[in-house]
């Protein structure tokens, strides 16, 4: 009788259980797993906004129609303006609700309220300090009772999304419940005016560039950091070309480098805040006359620069008015704030760019010793104006503040410094900002304005931030305004921080808006902004001392003149993408011979032949691109990193103009103190080519050929609040692509630095044709019109607006009458 093991029995069944038990906890797995995406699923899905069918709404007088076309933007027709703004404002709720509670929360200073993470108690400090919402609610008192009442209606249809989103479940956009909170119940006029007063604290960083030269100073001394101040080419494009009279004294740079050491603050600085670099500063902005149009029609092009994010800071709508007061109005806004701030109406069209004024000064004051809430002016002691704040922080206790403000503004001290880096001096701002002011009524009567001098007097009510405004007809004008407040000192240009106990550097009034430069008509036919200096030094005011380089708008203007008389719309919609680097053109044959002449390795031979053969395109699929802006950085870091501090480097300001020079100089033979210290500019250039080429080497491989600029510089707006948080930004940040481009091309996509990404660009851009309004203009929107990720809206204009597309606008009713109709009707 043959022997068996008993082991040999059991083996099989004993391995099949353990497979079958294995089988059983993956199938668990996986069918919890699909569960739970279908119930994330069903109830992300919950909070898409109803955009079809028929939707009461209380408070409306008539119905209104609101159209969505396949972008998603509404196009929306009522008969009265209080049902206008109401729908309005319910359906940028829809689609935007959450980054509208952030906006609000963050320009009140109550982010803490809800959030602990990151610096949203110290950001509460800075904009309780800056006092935005007691401004915004000053604004609201001196408003005409017509634009009040268009401000009740637009915060009485945010109010009833809110109310419907926050007494159903799941109706509110899944941001909400992943931070735990919901909206606050009422949305107020004072909160559409906090966002245009958060608007202009976006585009105004000229304190922090104060900072950055004051720092300079302490760190390098007087005479070396003078070398990197302000500067503008003497061939540098100007906007309006005429001679002023001038008949002011010459103002005068105040030494200042003994008042003592102060810093920025890193936190304000971080990669969700707003620096002074010049490589994040730009627009692009023009207007051809039609004796230069194929048409004979003017066109205007417009594409804002700000930080890109998702969901985007502007918001396309569409304004129908056809009762009595009939109204045609398309562009974008902020969400929050009613009419259209950008685009055009049936018979004015209008862009923008940042004028880059100095709006703002820091003054340093004196406390008395004896008493801290008074400080020196003018030989006396003053009582400062104490604010007491209290601020709410979640999970925590109340944190108080208390503000003084000064005749020159708030003490910002705290906010210009941190540890044993804090400034030593007690600084104040100054800013134009901080007083009440009408952008609102600007902004509603542009909408409705029926020719130059209406939309010139409409200009007159914008206060802050400083814009360039410019203007086309359908009569075939086309014009060119500065809008803002722009302070004259007494003495001074702003350059760095002032003694403010003298009184010596006050701000004596502002630049009379008549004044302020314009030009209509030109004989040029054609007007360009794009942040570059306004008009020649005939001027008698003061502006700033501080342009962006003259590239873009040098490039818009060549692209013009070379194809004058033939223009079209898609000539204009090619120009707003273009990657012609007009830097490079100027810096790279002077650079070149530096290496030339060197020993190189393989790598660097193929590199070196690259950059010999480039055209100049900073194009995403071209090699050259990619070794010549990582050469500038590293050129650059060698140069000013040691000596001035990387904390300094990071928010070095005025570099666009410098630098250029500073290089062009020094080939030339005349090198400053900078490169002297360096090495001297040959070994300087041909150390920052070898590290380049390392660089380009470990961050694609040994192939220079291979080498691409789009696989490094890439275009996909982070999402505004998770954008950086693992799990979390891989469900709400989009998909990124490869875009040409820099931050001296008119295609402006500047990056950082570390990872490629390009975070200062053009969000919207549009192109105006008045030969054909609704079949011939068009715009496009990164990422989309929705802030819910489920929507089909989130991200869909982001790979066209990447390859440089864009799309119709669907002005007349016959255009957007095809798509999904809405119909909202009054009652409960």
């Amino acid at each position: 009788m043959p022997s068996f093991e008993p082991q040999q029995v059991f083996k099989k069944p004993r391995r099949l259980k353990l497979k079958r038990l294995i089988f059983i906890i993956l199938l668990v797995l996986i069918t919890l797993l699909l569960i739970t995406f279908g119930v994330f699923y069903l109830y992300t899905g919950m909070s898409l906004p109803k955009t079809n069918g028929e939707l009461r709404l209380e408070g409306l007088k008539e119905e209104v129609n609101v159209y969505r076309d396949e972008r998603g933007v509404p196009h929306i027709e009522a008969k009265t303006e209080s049902d206008l703004f109401m729908a309005q404002g319910y359906i940028t709720a829809q689609d935007r609700i959450f980054q509208m509670e952030i906006m609000r929360r963050t320009a009140s200073g109550r982010m803490a309220e809800v959030t602990t993470q990151g610096d949203s108690l110290y950001m509460d400090k800075l904009f309780r300090t800056l006092q935005l919402r007691r401004m915004a609610e000053e604004s609201l008192d001196i408003l005409s009772s017509e634009t009040r009442a268009n401000l009740e209606s637009y915060s009485a249809g945010i109010n009833a999304y809110i109310k419907e989103a926050t007494s159903g479940f799941g109706k509110l956009p899944i941001e909400f419940k992943i931070m735990g909170f919901e909206p606050e119940k009422d949305w107020s006029p004072v909160d559409t005016l906090l966002v245009g007063k958060y608007l202009a604290y976006m585009l105004g960083d000229n304190y922090r560039a104060e900072s950055y030269r004051q720092h300079l100073i302490n760190q390098v001394g007087e005479e070396m950091a003078t070398e990197l101040f302000p500067t503008y080419p003497n061939d540098g494009f100007i906007t309006v070309k005429k001679s002023y009279s001038t008949n002011s004294d010459s103002l005068q740079t105040v030494n200042l480098s003994r008042l003592g050491q102060f810093e920025f603050n890193p936190v304000m600085e971080g990669p969700n805040q707003f620096s002074p670099s010049d490589n994040l500063i730009g627009s692009n902005g023009w207007v051809v006359s039609g004796k230069y149009t194929k048409s004979g029609k003017p066109i205007l092009a417009n594409d804002p620069h700000l930080f890109v994010q998702t969901p985007s800071v502007w918001y396309q709508t569409h304004l129908i008015l056809s009762g009595n007061q009939k109204r045609n109005v398309i562009g974008v806004t902020l969400p929050g704030i009613p009419g259209i701030i950008l685009g055009h109406n049936e018979s004015i069209a209008w862009g923008v760019t940042n004028v880059q004024a100095d709006a703002q000064d820091l003054f340093v004051e004196k406390l008395n010793p004896e008493n801290l809430k008074q400080y020196e002016y003018k030989g006396s002691w003053k009582d400062a104006e104490v604010i007491k704040e209290i601020i709410k922080v979640k999970g925590k206790r109340d944190v108080e503040l208390e503000v003084l403000n000064t005749v020159h503004g708030p003490i910002i001290t705290e906010f210009i410094g941190e540890g044993n880096t804090r400034s030593k001096k007690n600084l104040s701002l100054q800013w134009t900002a901080l007083q009440p002011s009408k952008e609102i009524e600007a902004i509603l009567d542009l909408n409705k304005a029926n020719g130059y001098e209406e939309f010139k007097s409409a200009l007159s009510k914008f206060h802050a931030p400083a814009l360039n405004f410019f203007f086309a007809g359908d009569e075939g004008t086309i014009a060119y305004k500065m809008a803002g407040l722009i302070p004259i000192r007494n003495q001074g240009d702003g350059v760095l921080p002032s003694s403010g106990w003298t009184g010596n550097t006050d701000w004596n009034g502002y630049i009379p808006f008549e004044q302020l430069p314009e030009t209509v008509n030109p004989k040029e036919g054609y007007i360009v902004t794009a942040n570059n200096k306004v008009t020649d030094d005939s001027y008698q005011y003061l502006i700033t001392k501080s342009f962006a380089a003259p590239y873009r708008a040098q490039r818009i203007a060549d692209v013009i003149e070379d194809k004058k008389g033939s223009l079209t719309p898609q000539d204009m919609i090619d120009l707003q993408t273009d990657t012609f680097n007009l830097q490079a053109k100027q810096i790279l044959p002077v650079l070149l011979p530096a290496i030339e002449k060197t020993e190189l390795n393989g790598i660097e031979k193929k590199a070196l032949t690259l950059l010999e053969n480039w055209n100049y395109q900073d194009q995403p699929n071209l090699s050259a691109p990619l070794i010549y802006h990582f050469w500038i950085n590293e050129f650059n870091r060698l140069v000013f990193e040691e000596k001035m501090t990387s904390f300094v480097y990071e928010r070095m300001a005025d570099k666009g103009n410098v630098i250029p020079k500073m290089i062009v100089e020094a080939a030339l033979g005349t090198e400053n103190s900078w490169i002297k210290e360096a090495g001297g500019f040959e070994e300087v250039a041909m150390n920052a080519y070898r590290k380049a080429v390392q660089r380009a080497e470990k961050n694609q491989g040994n192939q220079p050929e291979k080498w691409t600029w789009g696989k490094y510089h890439r275009f996909g707006p982070t999402h505004m609040v998770f954008g950086y948080i693992p799990g979390l930004n891989m469900l709400f940040n989009p998909e990124k692509y490869p875009v040409g481009g820099s931050e001296v091309t008119v295609g402006m996509n500047a990056y950082f630095e570390e990872s490629g990404v390009v975070t200062y660009s053009a969000p919207w851009r549009q192109v105006v044709d008045f030969d054909d309004l609704s079949r011939n203009s068009k715009d496009i929107l990164a990422s989309g019109q929705s802030e819910h990720f489920r929507n089909d809206w989130y991200d869909d204009q982001l790979k066209s607006h990447a390859q440089g597309k864009m799309y119709s606008q669907h002005f007349l009713y016959e255009d957007y009458k095809k798509f999904e109709k809405l119909l909202l009707i009054p009652g409960n």
